[in-house]
């Protein structure tokens, strides 16, 4: 057979050397459009044995008579994709990477858009958030200004103002620029911007005719890469070269509501250990979570409310927990009853007062040892319309020759009207021009308030004193209230409850959740120099502050 081959070879040489050609010309052909031409199928089982991650970088700018006003809607996304060989048979990706993405809905999305009449739409809806960010960074900007840095959250509060006042004067620069430019009617045109980065690496966009996916140049050079889907190429691949892992960025994503949310979960996906989370209707809140909900230290801004920061326990806020040391302002507020006790009468030692004790009717947070000096003091002087404490005189001389900041409060009463005890309280006080405000002390039973004609009725001869002690001391009157009144009745007069300094008594370890300028505490503390117990105060703020507002 083989002699028989040889000779037809020898006799027809011409013949097997023009088939030796032709089969040489195909397998080249067939070789040059395999290692050439990019294939037309992608295999998902080789994206995800050598895959690698790209981040896309979106945006859209407006630009108005041909000059870029404002870059909006800016996104990060990371993409999956995989290196590429150019050639078959061997590893030769020259940093060409496929990635999976599809961007022709976002660069289409503006297309036939009646421009002016979307611009003022989102214009009015930049104006409203203005006003939401405006009432968040005055609420932010009353915490940092009472509080200091060795209050819990105190940084975390200061680093969302910083960002959101940012956030505020670029949407300011924003909103007066398109409306400059949408009331001059000037030429508007949207274009889309798409960039990818390989880590800090900005990569260069090839021409592809893979659908859904982009074609990627990058500077670094892998050895190994997908290859063309082939069986050998991949088994080599596979052994020589081990895959690189998928780099996952959980940074933010939207739950089933359109909340946004960046923090730790737990292996069912809920809110679990420290995170933030932004609400659809404007609502933030920054601390710790539990299963799902807010637990533990956070706060929390609302549009058009206060801020909250403090204790958490299933959603539902605790209020702030104090940490009392030597640094923070205290005071007390005395009356005929720290003279008298059991019959008997008590001078008060006014050269040597101190705190010792800040009672113990709820537990306290204390740093170091009690021995706190006083940097204020309120005495109540009257009472009604005929009631004036007869220790006054003498207790507002003695401690005004010892420097203390001092104050007098009257003790409001339902049997009489607002113009009656005004007047009262005038006639035998002393408001001088360096003593702190005076103060109502209003604490009237359900009964009383039913008696006088309601809350209308109460606030109304309420008001009445404030207006009068004001216009004739020219200080703003301090409303003295109980966390009760301040849940059952202060929503009534709004004016009030956000017009006038307030002074709480809450007797438990969470401060009051409203604007206040000092917080009573206990009425069971210990002042060395006073016999019995003593109603305990802390201002709400540090020396600094303290001193602003004294004067």
């Amino acid at each position: 057979m083989r002699r028989i081959m040889r000779n037809w070879i020898l006799t027809h040489r011409r013949l097997a050397l023009w088939l030796a050609g032709i089969l040489a010309v195909a397998l080249v052909a067939v070789t040059a459009w395999y290692c050439l031409v990019s294939r037309q199928h992608i295999n998902k089982d080789d994206i995800s044995n050598y895959r690698v991650t790209v981040k896309r970088v979106t945006s859209y700018s407006l630009y108005a008579d041909g000059k870029k006003i404002v870059d909006f809607y800016p996104d990060t996304t990371t993409l999956d994709g995989c290196w590429e060989d150019r050639f078959t048979l061997i590893p030769s990706s020259f940093g060409r990477i496929l990635v999976v993405d599809n961007t022709k809905a976002m660069k289409t999305r503006f297309r036939g858009l009646d421009l002016p009449s979307w611009l003022k739409e989102k214009n009015d809806s930049i104006h409203r958030l203005l006003l939401d960010q405006q009432g968040m960074l005055d609420e932010m900007q009353y915490y940092l200004k009472v509080h200091s840095v060795r209050d819990e959250g105190f940084s975390t509060v200061a680093d969302l103002y910083t960002t959101t006042k940012a956030d505020y004067d670029s949407l300011t620069l924003i909103y007066d620029s398109v409306r400059h430019h949408t009331s001059q009617k000037s030429k508007l045109s949207i274009r889309f911007n798409c960039h990818y980065y390989y880590g800090k690496e900005r990569l260069k966009v090839l021409p592809s005719i893979h659908k859904g996916y982009v074609l990627l140049q990058s500077a670094h050079m892998p050895f190994r890469a997908i290859g063309r889907p082939k069986l050998v190429a991949r088994l080599l691949a596979s052994f020589l070269y081990r895959s690189r892992p998928l780099d996952i960025d959980w940074a933010l994503f939207p739950d089933s509501v359109g909340n946004v949310y960046c923090g730790e979960v737990d292996s069912l996906g809920r809110y679990d250990g420290y995170g933030w989370l932004r609400e659809k209707d404007g609502n933030y809140y920054d601390g710790q979570w539990s299963h799902g909900k807010r637990n533990g230290f956070g706060f929390s801004l609302r549009p058009g409310k206060a801020m909250r920061v403090g204790e958490w326990k299933d959603d539902s806020y605790q209020g702030e927990r104090l940490v009392y040391n030597k640094d923070r302002i205290y005071g007390i507020d005395i009356s005929k009853y720290q003279h008298m006790m059991h019959k008997k009468r008590y001078a008060i030692d006014w050269a040597h007062l101190r705190i010792t004790s800040l009672g113990s009717m709820s537990q306290k947070e204390v740093h170091g040892s009690i021995d706190y000096p006083i940097s204020f003091i309120f005495i109540k002087n009257t009472e009604g319309r005929t009631v004036f404490n007869p220790y006054y005189e003498r207790d507002y001389k003695a401690a005004k020759a010892h420097g203390y900041k001092i104050g007098t409060y009257h003790y409001f009463t339902t049997r009489s009207s607002g113009y009656q005890q005004a007047v009262f309280f005038l006639r035998h006080s002393h408001v001088a021009a360096g003593d702190l405000p005076p103060v109502l002390d209003v604490e009237p039973l359900p009964s009383q308030i039913r008696k006088m004609g309601g809350v209308g009725a109460l606030f109304r001869e309420i008001r009445s004193w404030l207006r009068i002690v004001e216009n004739h001391t020219g200080k703003r009157p301090i409303l003295y209230i109980s966390q009760i009144f301040v849940n059952r009745y202060l929503d009534h007069a709004p004016d009030i409850k956000h017009g006038y300094p307030v002074w709480i008594a809450r007797y438990g370890q969470y401060k009051p959740d409203i604007r206040l300028v000092i917080w009573q505490l206990s009425p069971d503390g210990h002042v060395q120099g006073i016999v019995g117990h003593t109603d305990i105060n802390v201002f709400n703020g540090y020396r600094n502050e303290f001193e602003r507002w004294s004067k």
